[in-house]
């Protein structure tokens, strides 16, 4: 398509001329239709985790009509104001209408998100938070999120993750939590009303640990915790019919973190030869789901090598996943990697795969410290991004065995470690992280209204990610977050 005819669909995208826009905008929406599952659902839970290396995402499911399978593409980086979430629907909505615009936006987003870092750098220390401003603030329970990690063992060695060369170098120890520590914590959640409980592991795949599913029911339905969510690589969605007992147990937003639809793509990426068993239970996870009417909001991100047009034109997804594409139902394509603290480099990323840029350090503390992730040991530890060498590191604020969860966040370590980034003092695995998000004005004042239960609704994470994302016209409702 030529230029011209390119720029005069973004100019009706930007005028709402675009029959497509319109009838998109006339949908109603509704707080369940944004919700930021990856590394964080709520204000607060963002961060990449062990399947992307990302920041947080957000999920932005309104309705598109496209002619043939509709995909709706959306910028998936930071909670947007109502504004700018139609703005960028508009936007999205002619990409996914024409496979070169829709590349075209994944190249662009890569440089679009360095900017917006960069403007929040910017924008942080020009009109900094004071260190007296933060020490009321709690991680997880002004944001209504936990993260528990039920496992750090994984069966997949993603290039773009720490796990394969912390596992060789065996500076990582693996593990699986406990049913009886996680009835603990999550129990005590539950009695804080805590909202919503992320599942996905800071490396590790969930479906790995054999009590995950005693573990989900026990949160969903004697802890009463309302928002559920996880990550997996979807390798085991077939054992046991796991795939029906991810449906039917009480998770309210999975995400399958897969390469793409290329079978040499997927074994280069994720190191195990997988794919068929991957696209066949992803297959029938979707199909369950539709016969059960949708109760997962299902979100299929792609850790792509390959470019977002091949996939969605390649005969696999066209077989397995456009039939059940809806709002609750949805891909992302993933921009940018995390270093993980220098662990990962170019030369561990192929084809379309970019990292992340490392901007000048600030001393400005990171908004993902104020969420705590409880390890399978019982050590609480704060942010759920990444790891360097352990996960036993400088972020680590206690073990729940020894203290609650509300203890730990009232602590003196808690406070020691924030504080010290205005000092330029952080811990080792935070120095160099191309994750960091520095705590703005904006931030607290959101942070400061989450805690007084003015924003309670799903809308934060991982990160979870430099993504872009999509959903079709048909059904409705929404997605989650691993691997």
């Amino acid at each position: 398509m030529p230029v011209a005819s390119g720029v005069r669909l973004l100019a009706q995208a930007a005028s709402g001329r675009n029959s497509a826009v319109r009838a998109a905008l006339k949908q109603p929406l509704s707080w369940r239709d944004l919700a930021v599952p990856g590394r964080s659902l709520v204000p607060g839970c963002g961060g990449s985790r062990v399947d992307s290396g990302v920041d947080s995402v957000v999920y932005s499911p309104w309705p598109l009509r496209r002619r043939a399978a509709p995909v709706h593409v959306v910028s998936e980086n930071s909670t947007p104001t109502p504004m700018l979430s139609r703005l960028k629907f508009k936007l999205n909505a002619v990409l996914i209408e024409h496979s070169w615009l829709l590349d075209f936006g994944y190249k662009a987003g890569y440089y679009l998100f360095w900017v917006e870092d960069a403007v929040r750098n910017f924008l942080a220390t020009a009109r900094p938070v004071a260190p007296s401003e933060l020490e009321r603030v709690k991680p997880n329970f002004a944001n209504a999120c936990v993260r528990v990690d039920v496992t750090t063992v994984c069966n997949a060695r993603c290039t773009f993750c720490a796990y394969p060369k912390v596992i060789d170098n065996k500076t990582l120890k693996p593990g699986t939590m406990k049913l009886d520590l996680f009835r603990k914590v999550v129990g005590e959640w539950g009695q804080h009303r805590g909202h919503a409980l992320d599942l996905t592991p800071l490396v590790g795949d969930p479906l790995v640990d054999p009590g995950l599913f005693a573990k989900v029911e026990f949160a969903a339905r004697e802890a009463k915790i309302p928002v559920i969510l996880m990550n997996t690589n979807g390798i085991l969605l077939n054992r046991n019919e796991n795939y029906r007992k991810m449906i039917d147990c009480g998770v309210t937003n999975l995400a399958i973190s897969t390469q793409g639809t290329d079978r040499a793509e997927f074994m280069r990426v994720y190191g195990v030869d997988k794919y068929d068993l991957v696209m066949d239970g992803l297959h029938k996870l979707l199909e369950y789901n539709r016969e059960k009417g949708e109760p997962v909001s299902i979100r299929i991100r792609f850790r792509n090598a390959q470019k977002p047009s091949a996939i969605i034109r390649s005969a696999d997804f066209n077989r397995y996943i456009r039939p059940y594409l809806s709002r609750r139902v949805q891909v992302s394509f993933t921009v940018r990697y995390d270093t993980w603290a220098g662990t990962i480099s170019e030369e561990d990323l192929s084809g379309e795969m970019m990292l992340r840029k490392e901007l000048a350090p600030i001393n400005v503390p990171c908004a993902n410290l104020f969420s705590l992730t409880v390890m399978p040991d019982g050590n609480a530890r704060l942010c759920g991004c990444q790891l360097k060498h352990s996960d036993v590191d400088g972020l680590v604020i206690g073990n729940v065995a020894e203290a609650s969860l509300l203890e730990l966040s009232e602590g003196p370590r808690f406070q020691k470690i924030v504080q010290g980034f205005y000092r330029g003092e952080r811990p080792e695995v935070c120095v160099g992280c191309t994750a960091y998000r520095p705590v703005t004005r904006g931030w607290l004042n959101h942070y400061r209204a989450a805690g007084d239960g003015e924003s309670r609704s799903p809308g934060s994470d991982p990160v979870d990610s430099d993504s872009v994302s999509g959903t079709p016209r048909e059904h409705a409702a929404q997605p989650a977050s691993s691997q």
